[in-house]
């Protein structure tokens, strides 16, 4: 037996998160199902549902507890709706070979 760790790269926001407070600079904490893995202190990926990409972020924290990942993450930019349409064409676009987009 052993315990599950997923490795990320992109850092996926909540569905309820409030998208007009998004600026550069915001300090955002998350607390993610699963333990997981990311990169620290350099640009990721993050985005919201669906595949909607919306900027970039890196991650200040990490910490795993009780089966959950708490992070958090500062907002370093954000995509205008036509760099948010691009990101999200191209990621389902590849991730339809990778079997993570559909």
């Amino acid at each position: 037996m052993g315990a599950m760790t997923e490795i990320n790269s992109i850092v996926r926001f909540p569905g309820d998160f409030d998208l007009s407070k998004l600026k550069h600079g915001l300090i955002v904490d998350l607390v993610l199902e699963r333990e997981r893995v990311l990169p620290m202190r350099i640009a990721l990926l993050y985005f919201h549902t669906d595949w909607n990409f919306l900027g970039y972020c890196r991650v200040l924290s990490l910490t795993q507890k009780e089966g959950k990942t708490h992070l958090q993450v500062e907002v370093l930019t954000v995509f205008t709706k036509d760099e948010q349409d691009i990101y999200k064409t191209k990621f389902v676009e590849a991730g339809k070979f990778t079997g993570e987009a559909k």
